[in-house]
């Protein structure tokens, strides 16, 4: 039984939240359009930083939110006063950026980064916890490409709705896997506590006290 318990603690502490898949989507659009980018993280935890960045301009900044205040000091000159959040309470973890007015020098890779507050079991609720957890890694990467002519994306918003779906199912996953490592490790703690329980009754019953 030991041995169950422990290979079934080793099954479930798989990739962290650092091995989360990196999405991307391709957005092409004409001069003058509206771009809608495209990101959401866990909807279930607080936006405490907000990064959206093209790490190709200096600085890279894009829009940066960080302790309920948007920092436009740090942003590229070229994208002020013409990006704004998509729904600015971030409902449901919902963090996709607006881009007025492109142009072509829009064109580029724009990639969101999010700080979020880890919500704790539900058998810890009443205690306060100041714990958060930081994806360095991009959430999603959009290639955003401004043309004069040709195809552009007409079915943007079905795609953006199948990746947010996506998205939901990848931190869902992530939340199941940190609960299941937290019961297989009681498990074993338990298992642990039993087997010396067990082993202190058997040596007592052959060596009783005189």
């Amino acid at each position: 039984m030991f041995h169950l318990a422990v290979l079934s603690f080793l099954m479930w502490t798989g990739p962290g939240p650092g091995a989360a898949t990196v999405f991307e989507i391709n957005i092409r659009l004409l001069p003058q359009q509206t771009a809608t980018l495209p990101c959401r993280a866990a909807k279930d935890k607080s936006v405490v930083a907000l990064d959206w960045s093209r790490p190709d301009m200096s600085p890279e900044v894009v829009f940066l939110f960080r302790d309920n205040h948007v920092y436009q000091e740090f942003q590229h000159p070229s994208f002020r006063n013409r990006v704004d959040l998509l729904d600015r309470d971030m409902k449901d973890g919902d963090v996709s950026l607006v881009l007025r007015n492109v142009t072509t020098a829009d064109s580029g890779s724009y990639e969101c980064r999010v700080l979020q507050k880890k919500p704790l079991p539900f058998f810890w609720k009443t205690r306060r916890s100041k714990r958060s957890v930081m994806i360095s890694d991009p959430i999603i990467i959009i290639k955003l490409q401004i043309v004069h002519s040709g195809p552009i994306d007409t079915n943007k918003e079905d795609k953006v709705i199948h990746n947010m779906k996506n998205w939901n199912r990848a931190f869902e996953e992530m939340d199941v896997r940190e609960y299941l490592t937290l019961v297989s490790v009681l498990a074993v703690v338990v298992i642990l506590l039993m087997a010396m329980t067990r082993c202190v009754t058997r040596y007592w019953s052959k060596h009783p006290s005189r």
